[in-house]
């Protein structure tokens, strides 16, 4: 198992993880296999988002903070 340690800055905020998780997998040399994200923490979440439109992380976190 490989641990992230990723702070954030922000109450609300959404942080991409694709090119740190893509790091590992170059750094560890894997070629195939299946990648589990899971995040501990009882305040925190994982999302999917394609990133192909940035208005969406910002409405995402403003709804979050209503």
């Amino acid at each position: 198992m490989v641990t992230i340690s990723i702070p954030s800055q922000t109450r609300e905020e959404m942080i991409p993880v694709t090119r740190l998780i893509q790091q590992e997998v170059k750094t560890r040399g894997w070629k195939s296999g299946v990648i589990f994200v899971h995040c501990p923490h009882t305040t925190a979440g994982v999302t999917i988002n394609e990133s192909a439109d940035p208005d969406v992380r910002r409405d995402i976190c403003s709804h979050l903070q209503k």
